[in-house]
């Protein structure tokens, strides 16, 4: 018998006669058993093996759960921030028709002091959602010409005929915020 690495060939009988070393002799491997490693040859996972097993499952298994829940916080971020865009866009929405339109209180000066005198478009909550608060604010700018060929719509001056409208929602405690901004001007429709 020749012992192979853990293993041992030994020669069994062919059935065409005993002994047979022609085409006909089969070899057998068998495995040779570990050695024990408890007392009286026990077989068995050792406790150590077991806590490995667990810890190992606990990690993969807390590994996905701080994943879900990742994507769970991201999903209602995504959600959070479209009702907030849309909120904006109502508000500032409403800012221009009120520029546009041909009655008593509207038109440019009137929407400019609805903005920042009267604060008519500032919610603090916003009605049928508690934690959304819109602020709009709006400033007349100067349309400066740079040589570049455009114009910043930044610098304030008084008088111009055109202002930059900002609106703001914030939520979680203004921990989020979107702000959507765009230039009005004095105009007769």
């Amino acid at each position: 018998m020749k012992t192979i690495k853990g293993a041992c060939k030994k020669k069994i009988d062919s059935p065409f006669g005993k002994g047979g070393r022609g085409i006909f002799s089969r070899w057998q491997v068998e495995e040779i058993p570990p050695a024990p490693f408890f007392k009286g040859g026990e077989k068995g996972f050792a406790l150590l093996d077991a806590i490995l097993g667990l810890a190992l499952l606990s990690a993969g298994i807390f590994g996905l759960l701080y994943v879900f829940q990742g994507s769970v916080s991201a999903s209602i971020l995504a959600d959070q921030t479209v009702i907030a865009t849309n909120l904006a866009r109502k508000t500032m929405e409403e800012i221009i028709a009120q520029r546009d339109c041909n009655l008593s209180g509207c038109g440019y000066t009137s929407t400019l002091t609805s903005i920042n005198n009267t604060l008519l478009y500032n919610q603090n909550p916003v009605t049928g959602f508690a934690s959304y608060v819109i602020t709009a604010s709006a400033y007349e700018v100067n349309p400066n010409y740079i040589s570049g060929g455009t114009d910043d719509f930044l610098s304030a001056q008084s008088g111009s005929g055109y202002a930059r409208v900002t609106v703001t929602v914030s939520w979680n405690n203004a921990a989020n915020a979107i702000q959507l901004v765009t230039l009005i001007a004095n105009y007769v429709p």
